[in-house]
């Protein structure tokens, strides 16, 4: 398989599983690998409690078989699974800034571009039982959205290998005017509180055509 040439991986946990439909809709000529663990992160420290995160973790056995141009990934289980206990916590989380750095090394020295995606906006509000149970309004402030990822934003700050790789705001692009639609005169965006549905991944993650058009 080391001839094997493909443009892109797309690599993570349930947050990238769900831009397969939007990619799928491209209809593009190109190859490109989806690798996805729903619940788990590409740092070996990070465990989750109900299945093992080998298949992402183990990343640098898949570079050696197959040569990429491109790696899209994301940084929303950073914090999963974290101690509640602020010692811990903070132990914890300098052990996968670590290893995060070390993983983005590994892909600036193989792969040409790399791309980080940043959290999208959630909470019950996008829930469509939660939110017709307990009349929750149709957006939340994109204050709030980033409320969300204030422990994401800090250690983004401390990765030292962040140079060069192209980190992208979803909150950016899918809120506007200081506010984040959770469903539209029709239908609800999201399956649950923090998971696109199809039709609307096609429909939303169209700022991405950049990466897997070009």
């Amino acid at each position: 398989m080391q001839d094997l040439f493909a443009v892109s991986l797309v690599m993570g946990a349930s947050h990238i599983e769900q831009l397969y439909p939007y990619v799928e809709s491209l209809n593009n000529e190109y190859n490109i690998y989806f690798l996805t663990q729903s619940g788990c992160f590409v740092t070996p420290s990070m465990k989750n409690p109900k299945w093992n995160c080998d298949n992402l973790q183990n990343y640098e056995k898949l570079l050696e078989e197959v040569k990429f141009e491109k790696v899209v990934t994301s940084f929303y289980s950073f914090n999963s699974y974290l101690p509640n206990e602020r010692t811990e916590r903070d132990e914890e989380k300098r052990g996968r800034i670590k290893e995060y750095d070390n993983y983005l090394n590994t892909m600036k020295t193989n792969v040409s571009k790399v791309f980080v995606i940043m959290g999208e906006p959630k909470g019950e509000e996008f829930d469509p039982t939660l939110a017709i149970r307990k009349g929750l309004p149709n957006s939340i402030p994109e204050t709030k959205a980033r409320s969300d990822y204030t422990e994401h934003e800090d250690a983004l700050k401390q990765l030292k290998n962040i140079e060069h790789v192209e980190v992208i705001d979803p909150i950016k692009h899918l809120c506007k005017d200081g506010l984040c639609k959770t469903r539209d005169e029709k239908a609800f965006f999201y399956r649950d509180y923090n998971h696109m549905r199809p039709w609307y991944s096609i429909k939303a993650n169209s700022y991405l055509d950049a990466i897997f058009l070009t």
